[in-house]
C-alpha cells in the first residue's frame, strides 16, 4: 500500500515556535528553511545572520542563497520523508510558493498548513525575538519589520490547496 507523504507549510512570523514545533512533532521530517541556506552561506564567511540583509550583502549572496534553497528543495522532493516548509509564509502569495514545491506531485502527498497564531499576542512574539537575539547574539527582527509581517498576515484557508489547517500551541515559544 503506498502512503501519502505529507507536505507541512508552516505560517507564523519569527520566534513564535515553529522550529521547535518541527523538534517535537516532525523531527525525521525533511526541513526546507530558508534561513539554514542563508547560514550556510554566512558562516564560512565568518557573518552573522543579520549582517546578510543588509543591501550590500543581499545583493552579492542572493544567488548563493536561493541556489542552496532550490537544491534543498531538490533533495527534500528526492526523498522519502514527509516535508516541512519552514519560512513565516504570512501570506496567500508566500504560502503558494510553498505549495509549488509539489508541483506535479500533489497526488503524492497530503498538504497541512500549520497556523502559529500571533494575533493578539504580537507583544509576546516581539519580546520573544528579543529574547532569542539576545541569547544567541544575532537575527535580530526590527520591530517594524515584525509589525509590517503582522500587517501582511492572511489566514490559511484550504481553498489555497492545502487538504486541512491545523493551529500549533505557541505557549512554548511565546507564553501564550
Amino acid at each position: 500500500m503506498n502512503t501519502k507523504r505529507a507536505l507541512f507549510v508552516l505560517v507564523g512570523p519569527p520566534s513564535i515556535g515553529k522550529t521547535s514545533w518541527v523538534d517535537d512533532h516532525h523531527p525525521d521530517a525533511f526541513l526546507v528553511s530558508r534561513d539554514d541556506c542563508v547560514d550556510a552561506v554566512r558562516k564560512p564567511l565568518g557573518l552573522r545572520y543579520s549582517d546578510m540583509f543588509s543591501p550590500q550583502n543581499l545583493s552579492r549572496y542572493r544567488k548563493d542563497i536561493d541556489l542552496l534553497f532550490k537544491e534543498n528543495v531538490k533533495c527534500a522532493l528526492e526523498s522519502d520523508r514527509d516535508i516541512v516548509v519552514d519560512l513565516t509564509n504570512m501570506g496567500v502569495k508566500a504560502r503558494r510558493r510553498a505549495l509549488g514545491i509539489i508541483r506535479g506531485r500533489e497526488s503524492q502527498f497530503t498538504t497541512v498548513a500549520v497556523v502559529f497564531d500571533h494575533r493578539g499576542k504580537e507583544q509576546l512574539v516581539w519580546e520573544s525575538v528579543q529574547r532569542r537575539s539576545k541569547r544567541i547574539n544575532d537575527k535580530f527582527v526590527p520591530r517594524h519589520i515584525l509589525a509590517d509581517m503582522f500587517q501582511r498576515f492572511e489566514m490559511p484557508t484550504t481553498s489555497e490547496g492545502f487538504d486541512r489547517v491545523e493551529f500549533a500551541d505557541t505557549k512554548k515559544a511565546i507564553g501564550a
